[in-house]
């Protein structure tokens, strides 16, 4: 990849030549670079022409012009005399990569780059933030790139790329050795007046990315660096610059980082788990629990839905608003039992089972005051789960959280949910996530929020919008108004079936 940010011009130097001359002008990306003629350094490449002088009595028919920058692959150019004599060169120097070439063989393959930045926020120049956090950048346009850094390093990548390698819930073979990812931390965009540049505006990017290697045998980060660096473009196509700036980023992660490549110069792929001896119980316990957290359990029949969209807001009133739109009341008559929340457009709503003791008759209130009657589709009574299905063509629901075994201690959440008083709204509380329960048959979040009763059965939310639990007053020995405990939303797949399109 070529970096593009600031075009300048290249100074002027004078040959004392008999014959004829030409007039050549260069704009070079990046801008601090350094311009030799012929072996002999003239200066900074900022601002410069350069007048070249050619006399075939005296065999001067050519010049070597070479553009030099720290951290690229210098660039070269033959000029002589044949041709017009004014041109205009823009010049792109290539970053330079290390020779790693490992003493073992083994495969590497960049996985995913995410969003450390909230939907929205402002990065500069009359621009604000696309992603939200913890959201994949989509680099596939990029791919053959970074293949290629792959190669020019001596390190063996995967073609075609594995899919969602670091992710427990894919059903692709995980094929790479070494996963790198990364999470961009901060980005800065600028721009610059026109000034002296005759190529028009230039903008420099700023971008601020934490990198880790993953080594898939052993589970374990290898390798962690945050990279800044800055990336210069003249163009106006800002989305397309954004991914190459990741991109420069990613070729300045291996830049001037001895330390990363000795680690892979050196590194060993473990011998094959099925030529060694398994492994303690205690080892594998971790990996036991997630397996039965992203596996259909046994008789579970998939119901499959279309991929529910997440709220497209950076706004947290917006947010609720949404989640208040797929919340819904369970009625028992004219009374509120508990809440329940909207998975899927088509009608799908999940909430606690213990609601349904001796009822086969449902009725969902919506937050417009609508009254709906719901078939149970599915129970779950160990999880405290059912799955209802309301007779509609199309309402306001919010995505399911798959990766919810990522979830950390904490993590910022919100609960929405049925007040038991028909008076009033939907109530909305916000808090921190203070323990997560793996120990027990079901795997559950407690947060520090204070909830009431009618809140059973509503949905426990991310900053994205996203469900990562469902709040049930089970699990918490008859005492909700304390704190709460959700149930993870990864059992609404296993134990229900909910399975995305």
């Amino acid at each position: 990849m070529r970096p593009t940010v600031g075009l300048l011009l290249i100074g002027l130097i004078s040959f004392s030549a008999f014959g004829q001359q030409k007039r050549v002008v260069f704009r070079t990306l990046p801008t601090q670079t350094t311009l030799l003629v012929d072996g002999k350094e003239k200066g900074s490449a900022n601002n410069q022409k350069i007048i070249l002088g050619f006399n075939e009595r005296k065999g001067l028919v050519s010049h070597e012009i070479v553009i030099t920058a720290q951290g690229y692959v210098d660039e070269i150019i033959t000029i002589d005399q044949e041709g017009p004599r004014y041109l205009e060169r823009t010049i792109r120097l290539e970053r330079k990569l290390p020779r790693v070439f490992p003493e073992n063989e083994f495969f590497i393959d960049l996985e995913k780059v995410v969003s450390g930045l909230e939907y929205s926020t402002n990065v500069g120049a009359q621009t604000r933030w696309k992603y939200r956090y913890d959201e994949v950048i989509d680099l596939t346009a990029k791919r053959s790139k970074v293949i290629d850094a792959f190669e020019r390093m001596g390190l063996n990548s995967i073609e075609p790329r594995s899919k969602d390698l670091f992710d427990l819930d894919s059903d692709s073979l995980a094929v790479a050795d070494v996963l790198v990812a990364g999470r961009v931390m901060r980005y800065d965009l600028l721009k610059a007046s026109k000034g002296s540049w005759s190529g028009g505006y230039y903008y420099t990017s700023k971008a601020r990315i934490k990198w880790q290697f993953y080594d898939q045998h052993s589970k374990e980060i290898i390798h962690e660096k945050e990279v800044l660096s800055n990336y210069e473009f003249t163009t106006s196509l800002i989305n397309e610059e954004f991914f190459n700036s990741i991109l420069e980023n990613f070729y300045s992660l291996f830049n001037n980082n001895g330390e990363l490549v000795q680690e892979l110069k050196s590194y060993t792929r473990p011998i094959p788990q099925d030529t060694i001896q398994m492994a303690p119980d205690t080892v594998l316990a971790d990996t036991i629990v997630k397996d039965t957290l992203i596996s259909l359990q046994p008789g579970v029949t998939p119901i499959v839905f279309s991929k529910v969209e997440a709220p497209n807001t950076g706004n947290f009133s917006d947010l609720v608003q949404s989640a208040a739109n797929a919340t819904v009341a369970i009625m028992n008559n004219s009374e509120v039992q508990g809440s329940g929340i909207v998975v899927s457009k088509d009608g799908y709503i999940v909430t606690n089972d213990h609601f349904f003791q001796d009822s086969e008759d449902v009725i969902i209130r919506f937050s417009n005051g609508i009254t709906l009657n719901a078939k149970i589709m599915k129970r779950a009574p160990e999880h405290d789960l059912s799955l209802l299905k309301v007779d509609v063509d199309e309402i306001s629901a919010l995505p399911i959280n798959h990766r919810t075994i990522d979830v950390q201690n904490g993590a910022e959440v919100f609960v929405l949910g049925t007040t038991q008083s028909q008076q009033l709204e939907q109530s909305v509380n916000k808090g921190l996530v203070t323990a997560i329960n793996d120990s027990a048959e079901v795997r559950s979040f407690q947060t520090d929020i204070r909830i009431g009763l009618g809140n059973s059965g509503s949905p426990l939310i991310n900053m994205n919008g996203e469900i990562i639990g469902i709040i049930s007053e089970k699990q918490i020995s008859g005492k909700p108004e304390v704190s709460s405990f959700a149930i993870d939303a990864l059992y609404l797949r296993t134990v229900l079936g909910l399975t995305i399109e």
